[in-house]
């Protein structure tokens, strides 16, 4: 086995030592970076993205969702030409912002939702967040017909638990933990249907969820327990089986976060749409 000498101690594989390079020009790019060396012209002429955002670009590129898997560090290291040691740091600092889990002997997994709203840092939130919204009215009504003609005492039973820990949430105002729960729910009522398609279709839809309580996260307390209370609603519309008023409450729900919506939103910004939620 060949190696080559890096200064006085520093080792790599000749194999390996493009990739060496490759990492120790994306560091020096990164001080040069964080020191504002050169001004606009050194760093913006390079244009490299850091390390742990190219990896979130390869997460939303492969579609890679909730719970699954991201490939090996060895993998990575391979697919970025970077060292093991920084694919490492790169994962560390994803998982500091919440976006991915990494589970020693097992693996790094997609933990959050909404990842193009990380690797966009300047998404539309106002259009995701009426599409959201008008794509729910359009579906979650009848979604919620079918699921209680087919709901069980267990499902019932796991919805009001997965209640609970949303006022929790709310109430701290944890907006990533209220993001998870809301989305738990509405993907157990989808499922409920025992219509895979259905299901697949609401948790396509909740990826954009994060758009709606971004913004809705600057309401203040009594209007988040406003909305809450048509959860609570909507849980007892299912426990009693009303499959009627439950489609009217799903409809009343998504009028009333447009509503809040519209008067957090720059004026004008949702008038086009009001007809739609009227």
């Amino acid at each position: 086995m060949v190696f080559e000498k890096i200064g006085s101690t520093k080792f790599v594989k000749k194999s390996n030592f493009c990739c060496f390079i490759v990492d120790w020009l994306n560091h020096l790019v990164f001080i040069l970076s964080e020191n504002q060396i050169g001004g606009t012209g050194f760093v913006n002429m390079i244009e490299k993205k850091s390390l742990p955002d190219q990896i979130l670009k390869f997460i939303s590129d492969n579609n890679l969702s909730q719970g699954e898997a991201l490939p090996s560090e060895r993998k990575l290291s391979e697919i970025f030409c970077a060292s093991r040691n920084s694919i490492r740091e790169s994962l560390r600092q994803l998982e500091a912002q919440n976006i991915v889990k990494i589970r020693p002997g097992s693996g790094c997994y997609i933990k959050t939702w909404g990842i193009e709203f990380f690797t966009n840092p300047e998404p539309d939130l106002n259009q995701m967040a009426f599409q959201n919204l008008e794509a729910r009215l359009a579906l979650d009504p009848d979604v919620m017909q079918l699921a209680l003609e087919r709901i069980n005492e267990k499902e019932i039973s796991r919805l009001k638990g997965m209640l609970v820990k949303l006022s929790r949430a709310i109430l701290s105002r944890d907006i990533s933990a209220i993001i998870d729960e809301d989305n738990r729910i509405r993907i157990t009522i989808a499922c409920c249907t025992k219509n895979r398609v259905l299901a697949l279709l609401v948790r396509e839809l909740e990826k954009s969820n994060y758009a709606v309580w971004s913004l809705l996260d600057k309401l203040p307390d009594e209007d988040l327990n406003r909305i809450f209370g048509t959860y609570v609603k909507l849980v007892n519309c299912i426990e009693s089986r009303n499959s009627r008023l439950a489609k009217q409450e799903v409809r009343n729900q998504i009028t009333m976060i447009f509503s809040f919506l519209r008067s957090l939103s720059v004026e004008g910004e949702f008038m086009e749409q009001e007809e739609i939620f009227g």
